[in-house]
């Protein structure tokens, strides 16, 4: 059943089929890993169920989707492979739960109707199945000059999403951003069009948790968005 997952064609039309659920499996598996170490916090959060299904259903959707970045750089499925010590107590069975929850709506049912052993299936099959270096992005012509207004608007937003200001102060800020770098950040951003460098989430990471929570202190990250 975890092979058929993992093995099989799209679940609907226009939906991704075996070997890229298995790529968003691993990309899930990295960002809740991860947010399960004592420093970790990814950009963006892992998925919450509901919208791993829907990214599972609609392959367009999920080839735009920014969680395909790897987290941090590491390769789709690395973090799977680290020590139990590396995270939480029962982090990786609450992974392997977000899979199982995946594999029942595949196979429309219930987790507590899959046959017996299906955790342990789960457990293996990351590990006998390699993971695959991920693929260049293909680089967007430039002009020769760096766009700072890029990483600082995505600055900008991490840090929204972690002081929560109130609207007016948002806007107001925002407002002034915009302004320095002569509104071509704002025509992007209405876009969706935003990313941030290489690195750029532990750019985000190491500045907000330095000037929100103090140097000394790790930022407070759910295991799912």
């Amino acid at each position: 059943m975890v092979a058929a997952y993992f093995q099989g064609p799209e679940f609907k039309t226009g939906g991704l089929d075996g070997e890229e659920r298995l790529l968003r499996a691993r990309l899930e598996l990295n960002r809740g890993l991860w947010n399960a170490t004592p420093i970790g916090c990814s950009s963006p959060a892992p998925l919450r169920d509901q919208q791993w299904w829907e990214l599972s259903n609609n392959a367009a959707l999920f080839r735009d989707h920014s969680g395909r970045k790897p987290t941090l750089g590491h390769a789709p499925g690395t973090i799977w492979r680290w020590g139990d010590e590396s995270f939480r107590p029962d982090a990786r069975n609450q992974q392997i739960g977000r899979i199982v929850s995946q594999i029942a709506r595949h196979d429309k049912t219930t987790a507590s109707d899959l046959p017996e052993g299906i955790e342990a299936a789960i457990r293996t099959y990351p590990d006998a199945v390699p993971v695959e270096t991920p693929k260049a992005r293909k680089r967007r012509p430039t002009s020769g000059r760096l766009r700072p207004d890029l990483s600082l608007m995505a600055l900008f937003a991490d840090w929204q999403a972690v002081m929560q200001p109130s609207l007016r102060t948002a806007h107001e800020y925002e407002g002034g951003l915009r302004l320095s770098f002569g509104g071509h950040t704002a025509a992007r951003y209405q876009r969706g069009r935003l990313e941030l460098a290489e690195a750029g989430d532990e750019i985000v990471e190491k500045h907000v948790r330095k000037r929100v929570y103090g140097s000394g202190q790790g930022l407070h990250c759910g295991s799912e968005a």
